[in-house]
């Protein structure tokens, strides 16, 4: 009984496999006749075409005049912004926001003199800039020095840059003090893509190291160092726009009060489209 029933397993086994075997036999005859009329056709056979591929954004190299080009414009946007902020044309009270320097002082010196609430408020502006700055590292975190490797993940970063400045526009227009938190996270945003992309070249938040790069270089020009001329007429350069962006500051501010940041906020989003265009070249291989 047993032995009966083994052969009847075996024997099932074998016809199973008699016809997967036929299967196959006939899907590849099937096959043979198809290359055979493409070869007749003139055709590519159907075995030896490549799959239709969407390739992925590839890594986008970017020239330093390009990044030069894009400091340029964000540091004059930061100039804007601190002006606005700083006079108090947005809310009466002035408050530097594209910088923390001010504020990593009032913390300490707060707690120092019993001024708790002036060193809470402090650790806050802190607070804000470095967790956009975390904003911008979390979006890109394996940045190279002039190489935009995910175009996508860069522009959302000066997406939320925009909706954060958004933000403050609608507190400040509220009268809404917390409106300064998203002007520093913004801020924050914007300084950390710059100098990560340029090799810390272009700094464009905050210009007390490049204040003091400008006085180095000069020195080592006086001494015959000309290679440091390049850098220097970069530095130079983003140091005016900056003073620029705050010059215009005060009209812009008087003006449109806290709808200034709309303004940065849109040229944000520009930054940002320029960079998602960059990435729109898709080959298809056939």
């Amino acid at each position: 009984m047993i032995l009966s029933k083994t052969i009847l397993a075996v024997t099932a086994v074998l016809a199973l496999a008699e016809i997967s075997h036929a299967s196959t036999a006939t899907k590849s005859l099937a096959n043979a006749k198809k290359t055979v009329e493409d070869i007749k056709k003139g055709t590519i056979p159907a075995f030896a075409r490549k799959p239709e591929v969407i390739s992925k954004p590839s890594t986008i190299k970017v020239s330093k005049s390009t990044t030069v080009g894009f400091g340029v414009l964000l540091a004059s946007t930061a100039g804007l912004m601190n002006g606005a902020c700083l006079s108090g044309l947005i809310s009466g009270t002035g408050q530097a926001t594209t910088a923390v320097t001010g504020a990593l002082t009032n913390a300490g010196a707060g707690f120092s003199s019993g001024n708790n609430a002036m060193s809470i408020a402090s650790i806050k502006c802190l607070l804000s800039y470095i967790v956009g700055s975390a904003i911008a590292g979390a979006f890109v975190p394996r940045p190279v020095a002039f190489e935009l490797r995910n175009p996508g993940s860069a522009a959302l970063s000066f997406v939320c840059a925009a909706i954060s400045l958004l933000i403050a526009a609608m507190k400040a227009k509220a009268g809404d003090g917390t409106f300064i938190f998203f002007s520093l996270a913004a801020s924050g945003i914007q300084n950390s893509m710059t100098s990560t992309f340029s090799a810390n070249l272009c700094r464009t938040s905050h210009f007390s190291g490049t204040t003091s790069d400008i006085g180095t270089l000069l020195g080592q020009l006086l001494r015959g160092n000309v290679e440091s001329l390049p850098k220097l007429k970069v530095l130079s350069l983003l140091f005016l726009s900056f003073w620029a962006g705050a010059f215009v500051s005060v009209p812009l501010g008087k003006a449109y009060a806290h709808n200034t940041f709309l303004i940065a906020a849109g040229i944000y989003l520009a930054v940002a489209s320029a960079i998602a265009m960059s990435s729109q070249t898709r080959v298809k291989t056939e």
